[in-house]
């Protein structure tokens, strides 16, 4: 017991509690015992006081958080379908700017043709299989679509309608050995022949150019459109730009191969001739 009353641990704690009676004494000279007591109760009290406003505001807070839950929730919907309804009209502004610009390098056709009737249609689906580059578009007989109907853009022939659902069409390329023979004619001399798709040209975008004359002076960039003979076809339509004609191996008659304009495999706005001037019923020859 004298060892505890000797150590360094009971000199500090006597220390202390002296100090504090000595600033007991003096707050007690100077401001009264009852004002003294009420700060070292305030000293004692306030980070308790502090700790609970913390808790308070944090609870309420958080609480806050779920009740407003469905009102941010909502809000959050309603910018999303402000967002979507923005995007839409946004891709229907593109659609139809583009459909006007195509339409407004179309209109040569109308000049020459005042009944030719267009309907715009959007490519919607693509066989990755069919190697000709076949697809199906979004207008069918609601929309006046006919089979055989010819597809074309604004730089050129794309193909036939073969197939017309009530909202869709599926569309049959130029690049296909399934078409018949389509008679074509060069602008410039005035030779005629027809052109077909063939396996191996179609994976260079291209068809062949046959039956010309042996003698043939049709050359190489020299442009190629329908003739219009059949019914199917308007005429005038460009199919594209021929090469090198060489003599076929019988030496009866030319060929060569007609190169269109455009990448016929990845169009995705197109335009179906539903009417003209000379069309077969039925896609009848």
């Amino acid at each position: 017991m004298r060892e505890f009353f000797r150590s360094k641990f009971f000199k500090a704690v006597m220390i202390v509690l002296a100090l504090l009676l000595g600033f007991m004494i003096y707050a007690i000279s100077q401001k009264g015992i009852g004002t003294v007591t009420s700060q070292i109760i305030g000293a004692i009290s306030s980070p308790f006081q502090q700790l609970s406003s913390y808790l308070s505001e944090t609870t309420t807070d958080f609480l806050g958080k779920f009740v407003n839950a469905e009102e941010y929730y909502n809000q959050n919907q309603t910018l999303r379908e402000e967002l979507a309804e923005l995007r839409a009209e946004l891709v229907e502004f593109d659609r139809i700017k583009r459909e006007n610009e195509q339409l407004k390098e179309l209109a040569g056709l109308k000049e020459e043709d005042p009944n030719i009737q267009l309907t715009a249609a959007m490519v919607v689906a693509r066989d990755p299989s069919e190697r000709f580059g076949a697809f199906t578009i979004d207008k069918g007989a609601l929309h006046g679509i006919e089979d055989h109907d010819t597809v074309i853009t604004s730089e050129g022939l794309v193909g036939v309608v073969t197939e017309v659902g009530e909202v869709y069409s599926k569309v049959t390329t130029i690049l296909s050995p399934e078409l018949s023979p389509i008679g074509v004619i060069e602008q410039g001399t005035g030779e005629i022949g027809t052109i077909s798709g063939t396996i191996e040209l179609s994976e260079k975008n291209q068809c062949k150019l046959s039956y010309l004359n042996a003698e043939s002076e049709i050359e190489a960039g020299d442009i190629i459109v329908t003739s219009g003979t059949g019914g199917i076809y308007p005429k005038n339509i460009i199919i594209g730009i021929a090469g090198k004609v060489v003599t076929e191996d019988h030496g009866i008659t030319a060929c060569t191969t007609v190169t269109p304009a455009f990448d016929i495999k990845t169009v995705k706005q197109v335009f179906v001739i539903t009417d003209f001037y000379g069309k077969s019923q039925g896609g009848e020859s």
